[in-house]
């Protein structure tokens, strides 16, 4: 079974640090908010790292774009147990046989939440009969997870990670601001199942 400890490391290498409101407007869009590692304040606000940022903040001014705060702090032991319940275990990944498809599937929850998982979903129809195809709803219930773990393990990586793959090259060729970052985090991934 899949060990979040082996996915975390790889999927967490894509993520900066502070990144602050102002900035995510300035550059890339008014969706996002305040972040630390991916954790954005908008979508997690009661995360207890933001007392802590807002008390350094208070202590030191303005906090520089990617700066990552102090060990001491224990931030990123704060960031990695919201990412374990919240983008993790939302996809049941201690229950996916394939280590290398549950990273796939963790990187697209923590950068999309059920939009990724209806990526996961769709790429699972890709190899099945369309009589036989599943619900596109976001959720991994008992019988997407089944899928997941019943087909071909090297198809489903593949159909996974190529059909990720071409949005962000369809969101590039549409001037997403974003679409470069995403590809090149993308691309520490490999791109086949090995």
């Amino acid at each position: 079974m899949a060990d979040f400890n082996v996915s975390y490391p790889l999927v967490i290498s894509g993520e900066g640090y502070y990144v602050s409101q102002e900035y995510w407007r300035a550059h890339h869009d008014n969706v996002s908010g305040e972040t630390y590692m991916g954790i954005d304040r908008i979508q997690n606000p009661n995360w207890p790292g933001w007392a802590i940022i807002d008390q350094y903040k208070a202590a030191n001014g303005p906090i520089p774009y990617n700066t990552r705060l102090p060990l001491s702090l224990g931030l990123e032991q704060m960031v990695l147990s919201v990412v374990k319940e919240k983008y993790w275990d939302t996809f049941r990944g201690d229950q996916i046989q394939t280590q290398a498809i549950a990273t796939l599937i963790f990187e697209m929850d923590y950068m999309s939440g059920g939009w990724g998982i209806k990526e996961v979903q769709k790429a699972i129809n890709t190899l099945l009969p369309p009589a036989q195809a599943i619900g596109v709803d976001g959720g991994i219930g008992s019988v997407t997870l089944g899928y997941i773990n019943s087909l071909p393990q090297d198809q489903l990586y593949a159909a996974i990670y190529n059909g990720r793959k071409g949005w962000y090259e369809q969101e590039q060729q549409a001037g997403n601001s974003n679409a470069d970052g995403w590809l090149k985090r993308w691309a520490l991934l490999p791109c086949q199942l090995s």
